[in-house]
């Protein structure tokens, strides 16, 4: 049986930049706080295709985990 997708994703995000024969490029890296696994991306292109691939509802993530009494957007405790 497929695992559901998750409710929601974190990641610690980190960009910079590298100079490249002149031109600033940006380069990035993602974080997950679960089990510690970092990626790396060249540029932003490739960590935003890889964020739309983690949460497009027709490709299965490869990272797991959901908590259900995560606060909803637009929805604040006080």
């Amino acid at each position: 049986m497929k695992d559901a997708q998750p409710r929601h994703l974190s990641y610690l995000l980190r960009v910079w930049t590298v100079d490249q024969n002149g031109t600033q490029i940006w380069r990035g890296s993602l974080e997950s706080p679960q089990t510690g696994e970092r990626l790396g991306f060249p540029d932003l292109a490739m960590l935003f295709a890889f964020l739309r691939q983690q949460t497009s509802t027709t490709s299965e993530p490869n990272t797991s985990g959901s908590a259900s009494d995560e606060p909803r957007p637009g929805k604040r405790d006080t």
